[in-house]
C-alpha cells in the first residue's frame, strides 16, 4: 500500500455525496497536547462539484469550524484528496474544549449537560475549568473526530456523536 504524506499547509477537498457538491479544509497544525493529532480549518463556502477554486482563494474564505482529526486516515478511507498547498496558515490562536463526561459505560445514560469541563490552546497544558463561562463556551470540541464525523459535519453542521452540552 502506498504510503500516504500530510504536510502542515495541505489543501484537502471533500465530496459531498449525493449532493454533487464539495468543501474544503485546510491542514493548520499538530497539536501536541491532543494526542499529536492533526488540526484542520474548515471553511464555509460550499462549492459546486465542477468548481476548481485555487488553494489561495479557498484559505481565503471565512472558517468554519477548527477539528482534531488524522487526515491521513481519511485520505485512505476514500473521503477527501489533496487539492494543493498554502504554507501560510494564518492566526492559530483557537480554543478548544473536552469534558471528563464524554463517553460512557455500556449500562450508563450518556452525560447530557457537563460541569467538568478543561479547555486548551494548541501545544498547551490542559486547564480545569468546571462549568463553562465567557469565551470558554465558543471554544471548539476538542476531541479527535473520526473521518466520518467530519464529514457529517460539513454536510450537516453538527457531529453525528453524542457529546454534552452545557448549562
Amino acid at each position: 500500500m502506498k504510503r500516504i504524506v500530510t504536510k502542515v499547509g495541505y489543501v484537502y477537498e471533500v465530496e459531498l455525496m449525493p449532493e454533487g457538491k464539495k468543501r474544503y479544509f485546510h491542514f493548520v497544525a499538530i497539536d501536541r497536547t491532543q494526542l499529536g493529532s492533526d488540526v484542520i480549518r474548515v471553511f464555509r463556502e460550499t462549492y459546486e462539484k465542477d468548481a476548481s477554486p485555487t488553494p489561495e482563494e479557498v484559505v481565503a474564505g471565512e472558517t468554519d469550524f477548527y477539528a482534531h482529526t488524522t487526515i491521513s486516515l481519511g485520505v485512505k478511507m476514500g473521503l477527501w484528496k489533496k487539492a494543493g498547498h498554502v504554507s501560510e496558515v494564518g492566526p492559530l490562536d483557537i480554543l478548544f474544549r473536552d469534558t471528563h463526561d464524554c463517553g460512557r459505560a455500556i449500562d450508563e445514560e450518556p452525560v447530557r449537560i457537563s460541569s467538568r469541563w478543561y479547555i486548551w490552546r494548541l501545544n498547551e497544558e490542559f486547564q480545569e475549568v468546571g462549568i463553562l463561562k465567557g469565551e470558554h463556551r465558543g471554544a471548539e470540541i476538542g476531541v479527535v473526530v473520526s473521518p466520518h464525523n467530519i464529514v457529517a459535519r460539513l454536510k450537516c453542521g453538527q457531529y453525528s456523536f453524542v457529546y454534552p452540552g452545557y448549562e
